[in-house]
């Protein structure tokens, strides 16, 4: 009798279980559950959400899908080693998780972990275009130029309708020796994603002179890919130029600096440009900035003014003279410079933006200079967004707002993804307490550029709480 009670007993409570079992029923996630209620709370912060999440995972760790979630609000804080330790945990990333994952290697300085994880999204073909520019960018940051051209050729196939592949591709594959007008039609595709650069290398491909020399050809290109940022395939086309009968002093100079700035030293070639003409103002230039990027601007600024009275006509050197004059904090005398640099090159766009630059960012002579000059630009090309977006930019500073959104939106009439005026007409509508209008356009800037550039880490900033 004990028994069949005992064997009842047992039916009653076994039984249960294994219809749980078969059937996979869970208890009630009241921990997730009151988690997630907890997270729609409007004075939740994103640090409060995630420990919530943390404790109630505590109880029920079998969702550690979750986890994503975790990293996510973890990475929202600043906190990336946390945010990591949360991604690792969770069962499964999807493509945005990873993203932000390897970014957030990235930050922490595990290189190689943010790059294996980009190429494991690339080979799996599951990449979005940001985990390609990511990728490229780090190879090309470590030197690794072979291997992003490679990855470049990937994107480039993955992405045929992407101009900043087609522009990539153009750029590195001029810096690995390409046949200069093989690569007209790819920076044409590559325009709508960097203009300026695009049209700057075509007109110098375009224009390259038949009689002078392949060293000369390549080093001219060379200046322009340097002009861009674009240290690593201006660095292949000079070394590929002094290599050549009829090296110029000034192409060693210039390879002196590419190689500086791609984590070399350079002064060997440095000086094998002084020995082979010592009183070319281009070479003392390059010596200027390189003393200014090592940290002693005094001794530039004895190099540029020297380039400067050799040739007094270059409105360039004038900049360069006024940037260093800056770095010293002699403002008013930087002013002066920039002042003569416009009235040498009054048609030089890019000088005269220096010029506005200049004055917003040290907020002198605004209403006096800065304002005038960025009337000038909008004379010298009424269809340049940059120009529109730049006076916005100094109206907004001296307080002109309903002046300032005018411009910013006729910047975006002639560009509609152009960024920096999505960023100012952020910064204006939350001077207006407009914060929906503001979240709109300063969400757009963190979702078009990747993790670490200034202008989205400044929006993520603005629309913190």
């Amino acid at each position: 009798m004990q028994e069949r009670i005992s064997f009842a007993l047992a039916a009653r409570i076994i039984l249960p279980l294994c219809l749980l079992v078969a059937l996979q029923i869970q208890p009630t996630p009241v921990a997730i559950q009151q988690s997630l209620a907890a997270q729609t709370q409007p004075d939740a912060s994103p640090q409060d959400q995630a420990y919530g999440l943390e404790q109630a995972l505590a109880r029920e760790p079998w969702r550690a899908q979750l986890w994503e979630q975790v990293g996510f609000l973890r990475a929202q804080t600043g906190d990336d080693q946390r945010a990591v330790e949360a991604w690792e945990k969770s069962t499964f990333l999807s493509a945005r998780g990873k993203e932000a994952l390897a970014a957030s290697y990235l930050r922490l300085g595990n290189r190689e972990k943010a790059l294996a994880l980009w190429l494991d999204e690339i080979h799996r073909g599951r990449a979005s275009e940001s985990a390609f520019r990511q990728a490229v960018g780090l190879l090309r940051e470590e030197g690794r130029f072979d291997e992003a051209l490679q990855l470049v050729e990937d994107w480039r196939q993955a992405r045929p309708e992407s101009a900043e592949a087609a522009y990539t591709w153009a750029v590195l594959r001029l810096g690995a020796g390409e046949e200069p007008a093989n690569l007209l039609d790819s920076l044409q595709t590559g325009r709508s994603y960097s203009p300026q650069a695009a049209d700057a290398l075509t007109a110098a491909i375009q224009a390259l002179p038949a009689e002078r020399d392949l060293a000369y050809q390549k080093m001219r290109l060379a200046s322009v890919l340097a002009r861009f940022g674009e240290w690593d395939a201006a660095r292949g086309l000079l070394e590929q130029a002094v290599e050549l009968e009829g090296a110029s002093a000034e192409a060693w100079a210039l390879l002196g600096e590419a190689i500086f700035q791609t984590g070399g030293d350079g002064w060997d070639a440095f000086e094998r440009a002084q020995a082979l003409n010592p009183t070319s103002a281009e070479i003392k230039v390059l010596l200027g900035l390189r003393y200014r990027q090592s940290g002693q601007p005094e001794i530039a600024l004895g190099y540029l003014q020297e380039a400067a009275r050799l040739q007094p006509y270059e409105g360039r050197w004038q900049v360069e003279i006024a940037e260093t004059l800056a770095d010293l904090g002699r403002i008013s005398s930087a002013l002066e410079h920039y002042t003569q640099a416009v009235a040498i090159a009054p048609r030089d766009s890019e000088i005269a933006k220096s010029l506005v630059r200049f004055t917003g960012n040290t907020s002198v002579g605004i209403q006096t200079v800065g304002i005038p000059a960025a009337r000038n630009l909008i004379l010298l090309d009424e269809q340049d967004p940059e120009s529109q977006d730049l006076m916005g930019w100094l109206l907004m500073k001296q307080g002109d707002t309903t002046s300032a959104e005018r411009f910013f939106h006729q910047a975006l009439r002639l560009q509609a993804d152009y960024l920096p005026a999505h960023y100012h007409l952020g910064q204006l509508y939350l001077l207006l307490n407009r914060r929906a209008d503001a979240a709109y356009h300063l969400m757009l800037v963190i979702e078009e550029l990747p993790e670490g550039e200034d202008m989205r880490a400044n929006a993520e900033r603005l629309l913190k709480p």
